[in-house]
């Protein structure tokens, strides 16, 4: 649990819905209370609005914990491949899909999805790497990545 989370006492396991819950009410309390600098401001702001609007399926975990590990720096201490798979799940529940290409579609450079957001990772290239622990940063990645919405490539 992130430690900004640990103030809260919890005595048993807690479902989504409580769980969206005490985050809500954790949100409200910060916000109320000042704890967080003014550059959060905006993102506790989002995390309300995501959680009024989808509810228990707005993640909100998962949200709070990745923003704690990005500003705590504990984010930079992780691996490639833990960063890279932390992208592909978040993606996932914004309605991205994630497709693995064989050599000859990543040759082809199509978009199998269709028309709808998607990230695509050569499979070969992804397991060769995988293999060999020849993963040296963020940029073997994204040289091996291709994105794709429906305004086009990015």
């Amino acid at each position: 649990m992130p430690s900004a989370l640990q103030g809260w006492k919890v005595t048993k396991a807690l479902s989504a819905l409580q769980t969206h819950m005490l985050i809500m009410l954790w949100l409200l309390a910060a916000q109320k209370r000042k704890l967080f600098p003014r550059t959060l401001a905006s993102d506790i702001i989002w995390l309300q609005e995501q959680g009024e609007i989808y509810g228990p399926s707005a993640r909100l975990y998962s949200k709070v914990e990745y923003i704690w590990l990005v500003s705590s720096g504990e984010l930079t201490q992780q691996s490639t491949l833990f960063r890279f798979t932390y992208m592909i799940d978040t993606l996932r529940t914004m309605g991205w899909k994630d497709m693995l290409l064989s050599a000859k579609e990543w040759a082809a450079g199509g978009t199998p999805a269709g028309n709808v957001c998607a990230i695509y990772t050569p499979k070969d290239e992804l397991h060769r790497q995988g293999r060999t622990h020849q993963i040296n940063g963020a940029a073997a990645y994204r040289r091996y990545q291709r994105y794709y919405c429906s305004s086009g490539t990015v």
